[in-house]
């Protein structure tokens, strides 16, 4: 089994992030046995845009519709029913490996306090809290924790994405110069499976959010 491979703390925080071995050993056989790869990961058959009927436009200021759609959306945030959820697992390798999320991105503020802000911005506009998820990752938790328990304002709830380790196109563990097993987070494809065993959803619900804006 895979967690027999690694090291001590690449398998602590392997444990600590949601690591699901068996799953991930029958994903390794699919990949070694080649079932699993580039190729198969080739869409087949025809590739065509989206047509107009299959994208529910909404209503412009002044279309028919309109304000009935926005009274209706800020009545369901005043009652407490829409939370906002943002993603901020990734680190920014292409641009140093920081904490994307907290890389300066307007007038020195980072893109997760202008999303906090923005979001708070609403809820005093509309005499109402409006909750927040935070899914980080095991590259991101402890910096993002750190970044909220310094602010202030209402604390978000937060959750981390999965963790696993790479592995070569043979199946194997993939490893560094040093022999290092290499870690990642899974992107964000296991938002709802996160959201959900982590316990957040249920934080959500109990609050009587129904509609959660990602």
């Amino acid at each position: 089994m895979i967690l027999e491979d690694v090291d001590a703390d690449a398998r602590a925080v392997l444990e600590r992030y949601g690591f699901d071995e068996l799953r991930f050993e029958g994903l390794r056989a699919r990949v070694a046995s080649g079932e699993l790869s580039p190729a198969s990961n080739v869409v087949a058959g025809r590739v065509e845009p989206l047509a107009d009927e299959d994208v529910t436009a909404l209503p412009e200021p002044g279309d028919a519709g309109y304000d009935v759609a926005r009274e209706a959306g800020i009545g369901a945030i005043r009652a407490g029913h829409v939370a906002v959820v943002v993603l901020a697992g990734g680190m920014a390798t292409r641009f140093g490996g920081v904490v994307k999320a907290l890389v300066d991105a307007v007038n020195g503020l980072s893109f997760l306090e202008i999303v906090l802000a923005e979001t708070e911005r609403l809820g005093r506009a509309l005499q109402v809290e409006v909750p927040v998820a935070l899914m980080t990752s095991f590259a991101t938790d402890e910096s993002l924790r750190a970044f909220v328990a310094g602010r202030p304002g209402p604390r978000p709830i937060l959750f981390a994405q999965f963790a696993a380790p790479r592995l070569t196109p043979g199946g194997s563990l993939f490893r560094g110069a040093a022999g290092e097993v290499s870690l990642y987070g899974p992107g964000h494809g296991d938002l709802l499976e996160a959201i959900g065993s982590s316990g957040a959803l249920d934080a959500l619900r109990s609050r009587g959010v129904r509609t959660l804006a990602v």
